[in-house]
């Protein structure tokens, strides 16, 4: 539409110099060809804007046009006096005819369809005459060039019509055609500026004869162009022609052109006859000639010619400036011309724009003298002398109306204006400012000396994120509610000045092409300009925070909270004269009628808000400045919004708050603007505490005033709208928020039923703030009265939290505090029943009976745990509340006020302070009465007079429960209402378990005590359902389908009776999970890609969607051998849909140096580290799982192009990303069935010929997806043939979807075929972020630690578990990572379509819940019954997350970019979660001193914490007796942390401690050791320090069934003596792998008893004496040998006797030996598989037996000598002789021979 009014406009314009066209032409009478042609065209023209021209127009739009070009022909011809009488009277008379049939068009109605027949007809006509109109053009082209042409209006009329021609032209080639719109616009730009140029010429009365010729000539080869173009647009012959010929047309007109240049300067340069500009057509016409010349100027600036001096440059920028300027004089304030006589001002403009025009063609020219350049460079800087002399004329002639013609907008609307244009530029993703980002690649390209960081490209960026900052400070300046003076005023309209000239800079930019470069200098000058203010507007913001201040005197203060405060306080002391108007201004401006305040106060949160997130990015002193007291004003604003929700009295609120937000706008501003300046800002610092302070309730007066506002009177309570929602649900956050600081600062007088009702309190608000603004539906349907209630809960909530911030609370007041919650907790839960009631939510414990039993049986074991403690603490608490509660009961009924007690200083009520307040409203005063006595009835009475009564009634009914669960376990998966039955004893379950451990851990409170006689009640009338439903055995046996039952597979019945098959910890890896798609032919394809082609910096993309295998092929390439040694450097980074780049760039470092620590680099440096190792380097990079360009964007700049042949390799689901494409195809039916029967044919028992079909069919319907068809086939693998008739049945149902979704379809699938045993362990893998590789052992402690792995006796709960992963593996759901030593898996990951269905079922099932980033974390809900939850972000948003759920068992932190090494404050809330199980925070520093609060997590099974932890770990663990596994990380690797011996020995569950960083230095509390206890359960431990001597073999002998342990040898006193050199670790019976670290002592000296059965040892640091007792070992299968201490140069292995010939040794690495020579016979090493050479730089000699062990199977030689390499190569020859062929040699990095080490040069 705006196309089609532009097109409009321009032709209501161009026929205004046309003839009139005669009235009585509707009615048909004769007209000329002339006036026809015009009454046709605009017939046409009205009709053709109704339709849109690429539809079905029936062709009118071409006839228009067609119709212009003839009429423009002929124009042409008859000024030049040529006949075409032909012509003229084929239009006449078709024309005429045509125009009759418009006519009736109108007049009868017809359809406009019915014009096609006659345009088509007309258009043939005027087709015909085109080869005689392009030659007839040609003979007036030469005639015209022969005789000229002269001057005159007819002829003006003829260009006129030749520009319409070619705007209808471009009109069609925009919407039709962009070929002709390309090919003709840039034509008519400059036929445009010619036409300008000359009507300015005419106007100024200047010689014009040269110019309309050249104007002439020009135009009519522009006519015939036009005319060919537009009748041959069909034919490419002929339209590729016009190519060159329109360029050449072009380039006439172009000052480039020397004849043409200086025909226009001279044209310019002639005398005039008239320089008076007395019409506004004169000035339009001027405007349009300047117009032209900007786009000039614009051109020259673009594209600079290579003699343009700096100076020259710069004066071309602001010339454009200057005839901006002019312009805006011109057009834009053209109507205050009007009444205005004195034309002084703009009678030598003229003289102006010539002089412009004259430097501005001057400058066309490619080459130029110095002299000349000189010369212009003067003559542009009096030009603009000139301009700016004319400037200030106007300025001061014109009045202020001229300058800012904002009739409707404001000071701050423009600033609004500028702010987001400001935006724009600052968020652009390509920089403005800079025609260049794209140009980063040609950056790169250059030497490395001129590298230019990507960063520096866009340091302009924070330029305007420092504009849009000061910005927003001014705005809120001048939104302040104040009165202004006259100096006031003059400020604020000096600002609004500048203001309204850098806006129309900016518009610049858009409009006129304004150069970048000089908005950046614009912006930074403008910025100058703000800054200059800064001192005034300090001034004024001191001046009216001083008025405000005296307004709030004492006497208003005591007037309007009269009653309410003591005389003798004030809150705000002055004895200055009172001016009430600022405070009258500010109570006026909070009106609902005219909000000037709030929009003030809004504008000022922005103002924090934009500080904050610059702080987070580029100074963190800002944000931790004002973080604290931007959420204290969000408060204040939720605060007198909720007031006036409910029409409560605010005016004491709002004087608060006028003061505390004036204050907080004057630190802002100067905190900014005066944050370079360090005594400024450390004074400020101080000031902002107070402010935030001032806020808080702690101060009496502020507690009471918010109280009192709480307290008083409202209108309603109602939520009638969203809006209303969303305000409430502002204000509940902010009640959590200081709920939350109250519960991180728990005052140690708050008895312990206080606290726990505070967290529940929490939990209970949380749940109303998510049906107040993120499930509104929820508040839907809900009664009124309900509705009312919630805002009546809301508000209570508010006084109880406000009363709980007294400093020191009396006894009293805190108990009375504490019913008050009581009472209100039960509101929120009558609330939470009826939303239930009304929105019902599905059954979320979908899971069997044997998982129900499992938590009945734990429900059971806590229960019996709970009973025997020797103190019942539910008795206790019961019997001394219930005499409190009496006495509360009779105190309340003979003062039934309902009002919280709150003390001031002088110890008198407030009550009795002012009347006693005002009262609730008296039906709930009443109701919580009435609730009170029915729970001291029905509740504490009963559980004093029937100790222990409940907690065995409990165990009774759940042991019915059970015995009537596990007696209909079938049935169950099978009958609805059994199924329906089991679901809710899941439901009450987990309930019940949240509040036995509540009452376990202490959580005793009269809350507490209600639910757990809910979840009693809910027992027993689940037991009462179950009699109803056995008393109905029958209908269930009858309605059970006896055929599931006979088909039910042997491990579907074991799993119904309660029982779970397990799976062997040896079983291996299964060779079905070797049994992979062939893709050779693709594999070969890219290798040849990678090692071939161009020695530019290639980029490979493998395409496919997902389940593909384009990881696995890219993996295969990766490892592939000819390409690992073909590269220097290779590097593998998965990216995945959420990446963090640090995250990126770190784990390509560490593929290139895994030893060196990059994590506490940022990602500017680590990019930079990156391309350092890359260069001159041919390396090979993978980036796996690549999403969007946006990653690509963000790596390059670290691949640097060296022409060496490096290579990139990417895999990515979509196409056109970046590279050459690889598309990875589907495979076809044939190759599916294939790989299937590869898979299936593992099966030990194999399966019946019969299945074929079946399987075919199955292989079929998994549509070429290798992924699909390997999890199918674990699925059947585990299935009879029913079983498999059904997969088919399911996968054919299911085969008209596309092939991702028959891919989910099947991850289902073979999650309802997993064993329940294995479903919880699946799903936790949707706590690991997307493709990350995962440590087994890690998540093998987290399963036990979870409850997940089932207890046996045969085997311990790591071995089950290992069980448990090779279970998955080999049903293809887990894939394996890195591999250990002799097998086995060391890490595993899974598909991310695998990770996206595990995340889903995981929060449908309320599982677990898994966040990232700051903008999930911010807006967490947590789940009423949320148990675990795992966050990934960074360490400071998850410190802000506020992440609070009491019913929490699991929380896994992961840092996004690498582990942090700051230290963070505020994660103490952590410690209210007293119900946890598995706390990691693994990857978040918690400081120098070990946390002792984490012994009040006394549930903890698993805990893992990282900090700069250098003195000891605290003995208060010991309270932690759950505790399972413990890993502390400390960045101090030089010190040792002690641990009491004593403390570890309480922790009897213990299994597994690690430090990493550190060394343990076990010490005794004191010297008794033989009294302290045995430490039985411990697995693994490291890594320890040991005293070698007698005390060494006493303290190993407190860890008998230990089965790994690292530890670091040290000299004791007793070993001083070389006969007690002796490490004794015989006795370790159940040790299997050992570390040694022999550096602190004379490892020569040492004799080692160890364990025979050890089958993993390492040493560092050892000598070649102790390799004898080493060789015996029977079992070892894993030998690791790390630095050489003795500087022997030679291993000789030819003496040793045949038990030390390393019988069983699998795995041999030897690493950073000094040896020379190392030799030994046929006989050693007979079972060894793997050897691996690291940094034996001197190592030239290998054993003889390395040749004839046909068990070896890789050999990896790394930082060694050639000849090691050689002979290393030798022994592959050899072992292929002998038949070996599967031995695998890796060699890198080898080192020349000539170079050679002493034993004094090299230290490992």
């Amino acid at each position: 539409m705006k196309r089609i009014t532009s097109y409009f406009r321009h032709q209501k314009k161009s026929d205004k110099g046309m003839r009139e066209k005669p009235e009585n032409n509707d009615r048909g009478e004769q007209m000329d060809w002339m006036t026809c042609t015009d009454a046709i065209l605009d017939k046409l023209k009205f009709r053709v804007l109704q339709v849109d021209c690429r539809k079905d127009d029936h062709g009118l739009n071409k006839l228009m046009v067609e119709l212009r070009l003839v009429k423009t022909f002929l124009l042409c011809a008859r000024k030049l006096g040529y006949s075409c009488s032909s012509v003229e009277d084929s239009v006449h008379e078709n024309g005429q005819q045509f125009y009759s049939l418009l006519v009736r068009l109108e007049n009868d109605g017809l359809l406009t369809r019915d014009l096609a027949g006659p345009a088509s007809t007309f258009r043939e006509i005027l087709k015909k005459f085109s080869q005689q109109i392009s030659e007839v053009y040609v003979e007036l082209l030469d005639f015209l060039l022969r005789s000229g042409a002269p001057p005159d209006d007819e002829l003006m009329i003829f260009l006129d019509s030749l520009q319409d021609s070619l705007v209808d032209i471009l009109w069609w080639g925009r919407a039709c055609d962009s070929a002709l719109e390309q090919l003709l616009n840039p034509l008519h730009k400059k036929f445009v500026f010619l036409r300008d140029f000359v009507v300015f010429v005419r106007s100024q009365g200047k010689p014009e004869r040269k110019l309309m010729e050249h104007y002439g000539v020009v135009a009519l080869s522009a006519a015939r162009l036009c005319c060919i173009c537009w009748f041959s647009r069909d034919d490419d012959k002929v339209f590729d022609k016009m190519h060159s010929e329109i360029s050449d047309t072009i380039e006439k007109m172009n000052p480039v052109n020397d004849r043409t240049r200086l025909a226009y300067i001279e044209v310019l340069k002639s005398a005039t006859s008239s320089l008076n500009l007395f019409t506004k057509t004169k000035a339009s016409i001027l405007w349009n000639f300047l117009h032209s010349l900007g786009g000039n100027l614009t051109e020259l600036i673009l594209n600079p010619a290579a003699w343009f001096t700096v100076s020259l440059k710069h004066q071309m920028r602001i010339l454009y400036e200057g005839l901006r300027f002019l312009r805006i004089i011109l057009k834009k304030q053209s109507h205050a011309y009007d009444g205005l006589h004195n034309w002084i001002t703009l009678r030598h403009l003229g003289g102006i724009v010539c002089d412009a025009g004259v430097v501005i063609f001057s400058l066309y020219q490619n080459q130029i003298q110095e002299a000349l350049a000189e010369a212009l460079d003067v003559k542009m800087s009096s030009l603009l002398k000139e301009i700016m002399r004319y400037k200030e004329k106007a300025e001061h002639e014109f009045p202020v109306p001229l300058r800012f013609n904002f009739t409707t907008t404001n000071e701050v609307g423009l600033v609004d204006l500028i702010l987001e244009k400001v935006k724009e530029l600052a968020s652009c993703k390509v920089d403005p400012i800079y025609f260049a980002k794209e140009r980063v690649d040609l950056l790169r390209s250059l030497p490395h000396s001129y590298m230019v960081h990507e960063g520096d490209i866009c340091q302009d960026d924070r330029g305007f994120n420092k504009l849009k900052v000061e910005l927003r400070l001014v705005k809120t300046f001048l939104l302040c509610p104040m009165e202004l003076t006259h100096s006031q005023y003059s400020l604020k309209f000096s600002v609004f000045e500048k203001t309204h000239q850098f806006y129309s800079l900016i518009l610049g930019l858009e409009d006129d092409g304004l150069p970048p470069g000089d908005l950046v200098r614009a912006a930074s000058d403008f910025r100058e300009t703000l800054k200059d203010f800064r001192q005034q507007i300090n001034d004024l913001y001191v001046e009216m925070s001083d008025s405000l201040l005296q307004s709030v005197s004492l006497s208003r203060i005591q007037r309007n909270l009269r009653g309410f405060v003591p005389g003798d306080v004030c809150w705000y002391e002055s004895g200055r004269k009172s001016y009430p108007s600022i405070l009258d201004r500010l109570l006026e401006s909070s009106s609902t009628s005219g909000d000037e305040f709030m929009e003030f106060f809004q504008s000022l949160l922005e103002n924090l808000a934009d500080i904050l997130v610059w702080g987070e990015s580029y100074d963190s002193k800002l944000e931790k400045l004002f973080e604290p007291l931007h959420e204290k004003l969000l408060f204040l604003r939720n605060f007198i919004l909720f007031a006036r929700l409910q029409s409560k009295h605010e005016c004491e609120l709002m004087q608060h708050c006028g003061v505390l937000a004036l204050s907080a706008a004057h630190l802002c501003y100067v905190c900014w603007f005066f944050r370079d300046d360090n005594q400024v800002f450390d004074g400020m610092q101080v000031e902002v505490l107070e402010s935030v302070e001032k806020i808080k309730p702690v101060d009496q007066q502020v507690r009471l005033a918010y109280i009192h506002v709480l307290e008083s009177e409202s209108s309603s309570l109602s939520l009638s709208t969203k809006t209303d929602m969303f305000i409430m649900g502002d204000f509940v956050d902010s009640l959590l928020g200081n709920l939350w600081e109250l519960l991180l600062n728990c005052p140690t007088n708050f008895m312990v039923s206080l606290k726990h009702q505070m967290r529940m309190l929490y939990e209970g608000l949380q749940y109303l703030r998510n049906i107040l603004k993120t499930q509104q539906e929820m508040n839907d349907g809900l009664p009124g009265r309900f509705k009312d209630h919630i805002g009546a809960v809301v508000n209570d909530a508010g006084v109880v939290i406000f009363s709980l911030y007294q400093n020191n609370i009396q006894e009293a007041l805190a108990e009375e505090i504490d019913v008050k919650l009581f009472c209100l907790l039960e509101r929120i839960r009558v609330i939470q029943a009826e939303v239930k009631e009304n929105h019902p939510v599905g059954v979320r414990f979908n899971f069997t009976t044997t998982t129900v039993l499992g938590i009945i049986d734990l429900l059971l074991e806590k229960l019996k745990e709970l009973a025997r403690c020797k103190v019942d603490p539910v008795y206790s608490f019961a019997k001394d509340r219930a005499d409190f509660l009496r006495s509360y009961l009779k105190k309340t009924m003979d003062h039934p006020t309902g009002h919280l007690e709150v003390y001031s200083r002088s110890g008198e009520s407030v009550m009795e302070q002012h009347n006693k307040g005002k009262k609730l409203q008296p039906q709930r005063a009443q109701e919580d009465l009435l609730f009170l006595r029915l729970f001291l009835e029905n509740n504490l009475e009963q559980y004093v007079q029937n100790k222990q009564l409940q907690l065995q009634t409990m165990q009774d009914d759940l042991l019915f429960l059970r015995s009537f669960l596990a007696k209909n376990g079938v049935q169950c998966n099978h009958h609805e209402e059994l199924q329906t039955l089991r679901s809710r004893v899941m439901e009450m379950a987990y309930k019940a378990d949240f509040v036995i451990d509540s009452l376990r851990v202490g959580d005793i409170s009269f809350y507490a005590l209600l639910l757990f006689d809910n979840v009693t009640s809910e027992i027993q009338l689940l037991k009462a359902k179950t009699l109803v439903v056995d008393g109905n055995e029958n209908v269930i046996k009858a309605q059970t389908p006896t055929k599931h039952l006979r088909n039910a597979s042997s491990q579907e019945m074991s799993m119904l009776s309660g029982t779970c098959l397990q799976v062997s910890s040896q079983a291996s890896i299964s060779t079905m999970n070797k049994a992979v798609v062939d893709l050779k032919d693709q594999e070969q394809a890219i290798i040849d890609q990678l090692i071939g082609g161009s020695m530019q910096l290639d980029v490979i993309s493998i395409v496919g969607m997902p389940g593909l295998g384009k990881t696995f092929l890219a993996q295969k390439v990766y490892h592939h051998p000819s390409v690992t040694s073909h590269f220097h450097i290779l590097a593998w980074c998965c990216i995945s849909q959420t990446y963090c780049k640090k995250d990126l760039l770190l784990g390509m470092l560490s593929c290139i140096d895994p030893k060196a620590q990059y994590s506490e680099m940022n990602e500017d440096d680590l990019a930079h580290k990156l391309c350092n190792h890359l260069r001159k380097q041919k390396y090979l990079i993978v980036l796996d799982d690549i999403w969007d360009i946006e990653a690509w964007n963000a790596l390059k700049i670290s691949f640097p192009d060296d022409t060496n042949g490096s290579r990139i390799l990417l895999t990515s689901r979509h196409h056109g990303i970046i590279g050459k494409p690889h598309y990875l195809r589907p495979l076809d039916e044939e190759e599916s069935w294939e790989l299937l029967q590869k898979r299936l044919l593992t099966r030990e028992e194999g399966y019946p010929p019969e299945l074929n079909v079946l399987a075919r069919q199955i292989a079929k319907h998994c549509n070429g997806l290798p992924l699909s068809i390997v999890i199918i086939s674990g699925i059947l693998l585990t299935l009879d043939q029913v079983g498999w008739e059904e997969v088919a049945e399911r996968l054919n149902s299911n085969k008209k979807i596309g092939a991702t979704e028959q891919c989910k379809s099947i991850l289902e699938l073979s999650y309802i075929h997993l064993p329940e045993h294995l479903k919880p362990c699946l799903i936790y893998f949707a706590a690991f972020s997307e493709d990350q590789e995962i440590s087994v052992q890690r998540l093998i402690f987290l399963w036990i630690a979870e409850g997940f792995v089932k207890k046996s006796e045969s085997e311990n709960l790591e071995k089950i578990a290992e069980g448990y992963i090779m279970a998955l593996i080999n049903r293809s759901l887990v894939m394996v990572g890195q591999q250990r030593s002799i097998g086995g898996v060391k890490t595993c990951r899974i598909h991310d379509l695998l990770h996206v269905f595990c995340l889903r079922k995981a929060k449908d099932q309320n599982f677990l819940q898994f966040m990232r980033g700051y903008d999930v974390l911010h807006k967490v809900e947590e789940p009423y019954n949320l148990c675990r939850l795992s966050i990934y972000s960074q360490p400071k948003h998850f410190v802000k997350s506020r992440i609070f759920c009491p019913r929490m068992r699991s929380l896994l932190y992961s840092s996004r970019g690498g582990g942090s090494h700051e230290v963070l404050d505020h994660l103490s809330f952590i410690f209210h979660l007293k119900l946890l199980r598995v706390l990691d925070l693994g990857q978040i520093s918690l400081g120098s001193a070990f946390p002792t609060e984490l012994s009040l997590l006394v549930e903890l099974r698993y805990l893992a914490v990282l900090g700069w932890f250098k003195d000891n770990i605290p003995s208060s663990l010991e309270k932690l007796s759950k505790l399972e596994t413990l890993f502390v990380t400390t960045y101090y690797s030089d010190v040792g942390l002690l641990l009491f011996l004593d403390t570890l020995m309480k922790m009897q569950k213990l299994r597994h401690l690690h430090v990493c960083g550190a060394l343990i230095d076990l010490r005794l509390a004191n010297d008794n050791i033989e009294y302290s206890s045995i430490l039985y359960s411990l697995d693994t431990f490291s890594t320890v320090k040991l005293y070698v001597g007698q005390s060494m073999e006493k303290v190993m002998g407190k860890f008998p069934n230990i089965r790994e342990l690292k530890c670091c040898l040290q000299q004791s006193e007793e070993s001083s003596d070389d006969s007690n050199m002796i490490v004794a670790m015989d006795s370790l019976s159940q040790l299997e792998s050992l570390k040694l670290v022999l550096g602190k002592v004379a490892s020569h000296l040492i004799e080692f008893h160890l364990p025979l059965n050890i089958k993993k040892l390492t040493v560092e640091d050892f000598s070649f004496r102790t390799i004898a007792t080493i060789a015996k070992l029977p079992n070892l299968q894993v030998l690791k040998l790390l630095r050489q201490a003795d500087g022997a140069n030679e291993w000789d292995m030819e003496g040793m006797d045949e038990e030390e010939f390393f019988p069983e040794l699998k795995f041999l690495k030897l690493e950073d030996l000094s040896m020379v020579t190392w030799r030994g016979s046929g006989l050693h090493f007979p079972s060894l598989e793997k050897l691996v050479l690291e940094g034996c730089k001197e190592l030239e000699e290998l054993p003889s037996c390395l040749w004839e062990t046909l068990t070896l199977q890789l050999i990896a030689v790394h930082r060694c000598l050639y000849s090691a390499g050689d002979v290393v190569r030798d022994i592959q020859k050899q072992q292929i002789d002998y038949g070996n062929k599967y031995l695998k040699i890796l060699i890198s990095e080898e080192i020349e021979d000539t170079l050679s080490w002493s034993d004094g040069d090299y230290e490992g």
